[in-house]
Formats: C-alpha cells, structure tokens, sequence
C-alpha cells in the first residue's frame, strides 16, 4: 500500500515539474502525510486487536510481539 502512495507521488512530481499538471506543491505532496497516517493506524488497530485477544499481556509485550 506504502509503496503505490510513493509512486504515485513521483508520478504527480514528475508531473508537476513537466507543467503537465499545475497543482499546488501541497496536492502533489499529499500521498506521503497519507501513507505515514495509514500506517500509524494500521499501527493502532494493530495494537487494540492484539489486546483484545490477549488482555493479560502488557502494552510492552503487545507491541513487541506486532514488531516481530
């Protein structure tokens, strides 16, 4: 999912520099604040869903079970 919201952005970037399209800098860049927000909630729900299957793990032990 990261990697299609890296392309797409060199895509709009090249796109952008090429005067193809002439969007602000803002709307060219948008893909890579969206692709580190998905993961920060596919971190989240990560974590919630692992507690609730596992409810007398610690948060420490939840996240480094994830991590692995």
């Amino acid at each position: 999912m990261h990697f299609y919201l890296l392309l797409l952005t060199f895509i709009f970037v090249i796109l952008k520099l090429t005067n193809i399209i002439e969007w602000d800098w803002y709307w060219v860049l948008i893909p890579i604040p969206l692709s580190i927000m998905l993961g920060f909630v596919f971190l989240i729900f990560s974590l919630l869903f692992y507690k609730l299957n596992n409810p007398k793990s610690s948060l420490k032990e939840s996240m480094n079970n994830i991590l692995k």
